[in-house]
């Protein structure tokens, strides 16, 4: 009466395998799907420990998910995909961390007149920003995003947020995109950021 599963099991920085990320509780997860589209922090949280190393190919996949939302809105402005590219070639080049500072400013200034496109490259900013800095924690006893400051957002929930029109807490965002984009993180980004 089992479905047969197919198990995920990145290693962690210590080498052991992480249980509990297969495709069988990965779709369990997509199916229940709040009304508002939002997959829950805290599942998030807990996708995020036991992707262990693999985390930093997720957060690419989902800012290189919303790449084109930020190319239609801004073309030919390539500061987050350029200070991506330098991140990920040489995370310890001192300069990145001005890099990834002035960036942030740019993209806040957008952010007055770019809408919601801004969280694109919010996302390309927060990758890098990771690599240069690491990660920000992600506190257990919040309920969500909007108990963070945004500079903590992870780059998931920016491209989440690029991709539904504005975080699950603004009016007028789109549930059924925030959905499609939480079924495509936990259907195909978090087993092939595992797999990879």
């Amino acid at each position: 009466m089992s479905a047969t599963r197919t198990t995920i099991s990145p290693s962690t920085p210590t080498g052991r395998r992480v249980p509990n990320l297969d495709t069988d509780t990965l779709a369990r997860l997509a199916d229940a799907l709040p009304a508002d589209g939002e997959l829950p922090y805290a599942a998030r949280r807990a996708l995020h420990a036991g992707l262990g190393e693999a985390l930093p190919r997720l957060e690419l996949l989902c800012a290189e998910r919303v790449q084109p939302i930020w190319d239609a809105a801004f073309p030919g402005d390539d500061r987050p995909r350029r200070l991506l590219g330098a991140a990920r070639s040489g995370p310890a080049d001192g300069s990145l961390k001005q890099a990834v500072r002035d960036v942030h400013t740019h993209l806040d200034n957008l952010s007055l007149r770019g809408g919601t496109a801004v969280s694109a490259g919010l996302a390309a900013w927060a990758v890098a920003r990771n690599l240069v800095f690491g990660r920000p924690g992600e506190p257990g006893d919040v309920d969500g995003e909007i108990d963070l400051d945004p500079d903590d957002w992870s780059p998931c929930f920016y491209a989440a947020s690029a991709a539904a029109g504005g975080p699950v807490w603004l009016d007028g965002s789109d549930p059924v995109a925030r959905r499609g984009f939480w079924r495509w993180y936990l259907l195909e980004a978090v087993p092939r950021a595992a797999g990879a």
